[in-house]
């Protein structure tokens, strides 16, 4: 028998799923006394080369109102051609396409090493991917003319059938026609009127397509209205023309009086961007892509006034209820992310200025459909260029490593309920019997649509065990969850990925044991966060913070061992020995801690944690930390304020940062030069080899994280100390008189106050 461990990654790696628990409490009563909810990551389109797709379509079962996708846990009769279906046990006769089949002669799908696979759609036409750029003209020059040249890249990465289109705003908003020639032509609109959609489809010109178009089906090229095609032009038609067109974009023309932001008519450009693309193909994969370099300053979804001298809204100003435009520009562009979600298209947002612009308002039309969020200091720095690159990918066959309009189907077995789901999705409101009362994030529904999905596009999905106490499950009985993604693939092909997996009930009175070590504290400190962060959407910080105390003391009173009243007695078993740590590094991280951070940036990185697959996720919660040094080759050393010593180089990775800090002593030779010094190459050699080492992390991370380079003393030393544990601090340096480590200015208690406070807690006869 694999280890747990062994067996975990093993599923991780073939189905992209990660459980918090791997052996299941057999009653609702146990499965709420283990403190942690029974939940799990999902991955729906984890990158397998192993998987080729099938060139036919899924068989279902009968049962109109249970539908699972035949799968290696079904009970086949191979001489009476019936198989019985896992989770509603209906007998269902295989068609006739199956008449071979055989114990020798299986299906793939029937195998077990086919927990996941992934079919053809082959009705239908194929739909072309969308491209429909946004684009911000009050940009300063150098800004504006790098974010040009981005573009006119971008161009030469499309497929040449993808269909492009170009809207650009600052007072006003000109949508491009691009099918002209010789001459450019756009249609303008005022910035500060809130359309509706009929409204801009009219003044487009653009009719409705005459046929009904049916849900989930791509209008056929004949029911497509011609004239929409002027707005949207395949890259192989227009690929001078627009190359020329963004060339000649100029700065918006409208002066800007001293004192004053530039106008700019953000919400107006994105609805009409969403009109355009709901009436001309709906349900067809698209992306919005908006690039802006600033807020919003007039017309709808407007955060800011044009007076400089009012600052854009902070945190302060939130809390003291003095963001007069806060709640109105939300709804705008909830309404907006909305209407995109329903259409099957995504929003991505780039938003580059040195001031915020208004992320924290727009960061819905991201979150809802599934778009990237970007943001940097300047559209003129790398962050930004190779981020942008990256959005355009190909797998090892060529094509993108996007997906569109997604919908993720979950089926559970008759004992397990779905409490909800926390990612970049909408609810799309299927009640069904599997569909639990209580809601745990966007619950009351068995279907999520993702509009946009990369391979690293995490899902959370929670569980509630329904099984009443009184009713035993057999001994050996096994809960099973099948995934269905149904998803528009950048070849546009319709496709559907299966994913069906089972894990061992126990009783929890007997086997407590067996399910304690099958806990996965990586996966559990993942989606505990996850319900953190959802809930500081709509909850004040210390709530939360308090919630996930509480949620730690009742998880170590259920699973720690000790003495009543004696906090030296507590002890944590090995599958949950890292769990608190965990905790106590989310409590100050940027996800739950708005201080230090603008709305902005707190709604930047919490798009991105909520959409982050398992690995990635762990470094935004616990940094990852490297030493380098003359002694033996680079080592992770714990983050903690006692690894900063003088002559060690250390490497930094959060994700978002990688931040390289050099010891006072290496600073110092550096300073001096020794490194250019021939007998000091190995010096030298120990200066570059983090800087190697980054490299490697830079060229496959998305979003590209900032890189900081600094050292002992440096400004920017605060990156690598604000996330260490302040083992060390000025009130207890001069303990044991020992030098170990830097000491840290701050008040923040350690990781060993607070484990000593949990112990206490804990292991205390009055809880």
């Amino acid at each position: 028998m694999a280890t747990y461990l062994e067996f975990i990654q093993q599923n991780e790696e073939r189905d992209g799923v990660r459980f918090s628990w791997n052996v299941w409490p057999s009653s609702r009563l146990e499965a709420t006394r283990m403190v942690v909810p029974l939940s799990c990551l999902f991955t729906p389109l984890k990158e397998r080369p192993d998987l080729p797709p099938i060139q036919y379509e899924p068989l279902v079962c009968g049962r109109p109102t249970c539908k699972a996708v035949l799968n290696p846990l079904c009970q086949v009769d191979y001489r009476a051609k019936l198989w019985a279906c896992n989770f509603c046990f209906q007998r269902n006769q295989f068609p006739p396409t199956y008449a071979g089949i055989s114990e020798v002669n299986q299906p793939a799908e029937l195998m077990p090493q086919f927990s996941t696979i992934e079919y053809i759609v082959q009705r239908g036409p194929q739909s072309p991917l969308i491209f429909l750029y946004v684009v911000d003209t009050c940009l300063e020059e150098e800004d504006l003319q790098a974010l040009k040249e981005s573009l006119q890249m971008s161009l030469s990465l499309l497929p040449p059938d993808a269909l492009v289109g170009l809207i650009t705003f600052g007072r006003m908003v000109q949508v491009h026609e691009l099918s002209c020639e010789g001459i450019s032509k756009s249609y303008v609109f005022r910035g500060t009127k809130d359309l509706t959609a009929k409204q801009i489809q009219d003044m487009l010109g653009l009719t409705k397509p005459a046929t009904p178009v049916q849900q989930g089906r791509p209008p056929h090229p004949q029911e497509q209205p011609q004239i929409s095609s002027r707005f949207l032009q395949p890259v192989h038609k227009i690929d001078m023309n627009l190359t020329d067109l963004l060339g000649e974009l100029q700065r918006d023309p409208w002066p800007v009086p001293q004192g004053k932001r530039p106008l700019r008519s953000t919400g107006a450009a994105l609805s009409i961007a969403v009109g355009l693309l709901e009436c001309t193909f709906p349900n067809t994969g698209a992306r919005i892509m908006l690039f802006t370099g600033g807020p919003p300053t007039q017309g709808p979804g407007m955060v800011v006034g044009d007076e400089l001298k009012t600052p854009i809204r902070s945190w302060h100003d939130i809390e003291k209820d003095n963001a007069r435009f806060l709640k109105k520009a939300t709804k705008v562009f909830e309404a907006l992310a909305n209407r995109t979600a329903n259409n099957g298209h995504c929003i991505d947002i780039y938003a580059c200025a040195l001031d915020q612009t208004g992320l924290l308002e727009m960061k819905c039309c991201s979150n809802l459909t599934g778009g990237y969020m970007v943001m940097g200091d300047s559209f003129n720095t790398s962050l930004f260029k190779q981020t942008f690159q990256r959005v355009f990918n190909k797998d090892l066959n060529g094509f993108f490593r996007m997906a569109f309009g997604a919908n993720l189907e979950v089926k559970t077995s008759r004992e397990v309920k779905i409490a909800g789901a926390i990612g970049p999705c909408i609810s799309l409101n299927t009640r069904g019997p599997c569909v639990s009362e209580n809601e745990l994030g966007i619950g009351g529904t068995s279907q999520w649509k993702i509009c946009g999905v990369d391979p690293s596009t995490t899902l959370a999905v929670y569980f509630e065990v329904v099984n009443q106490h009184n009713a035993p499950i057999p001994q050996g009985g096994r809960g099973a969850v099948q995934f269905v993604t149904q998803f528009q693939h950048s070849s546009g092909q319709k496709r559907i990925r299966v994913t069906t997996v089972a894990r061992n009930w126990a009783d929890a009175q007997a086997q407590i044991q067996h399910i304690e070590a099958a806990f996965d504290q990586e996966a559990a400190a993942v989606l505990m966060a996850r319900l953190g962060v959802f809930r500081a959407e709509s909850e004040e910080g210390p709530d939360v913070l308090r919630w996930l105390d509480r949620q730690l003391i009742r998880l170590c009173q259920k699973f720690g061992q000790f003495n009543k009243d004696d906090p030296t007695s507590f002890r944590l078993s090995e599958a949950f020995s890292l769990y608190p740590q965990f905790m106590f590094h989310l409590r100050r991280s940027p996800f739950l801690q708005v201080f230090n951070n603008s709305p902005d940036e707190s709604s930047y990185y919490r798009h991105h944690f909520v959409r982050q697959d398992l690995t990635q996720s762990l470094i935004m919660i616990q940094p990852i930390l490297y030493s380098y040094s003359f002694y033996g080759p680079p080592e992770p050393v714990l983050l903690d304020s006692s690894s900063i010593l003088q002559d060690r180089i250390l490497l930094m990775d959060t994700f978002f940062q990688i931040v390289i800090y050099l010891g006072e002593t290496i600073a110092a030779w550096q300073k001096a030069g020794y490194q250019d010094l021939p007998e000091y190459e190995n010096f030298k050699q120990l200066l570059q080899a983090p800087v190697d080492d980054s490299q490697e992390i830079l060229q496959n991370r998305f979003p590209m994280p900032r890189y900081i380079n600094t050292e002992h003393g440096g400004s920017q030393a605060r990156f690598l100390l604000s996330k260490v544990n302040p083992s060390q601090t000025h009130n207890n340096l001069y303990a044991w008189g020992q030098e170990s480590g830097a000491p840290i200015l701050t008040d923040d208690v350690s990781l060993q106050v607070f484990m000593d406070h949990l112990k206490k807690l804990a292991v205390s006869s009055a809880a």
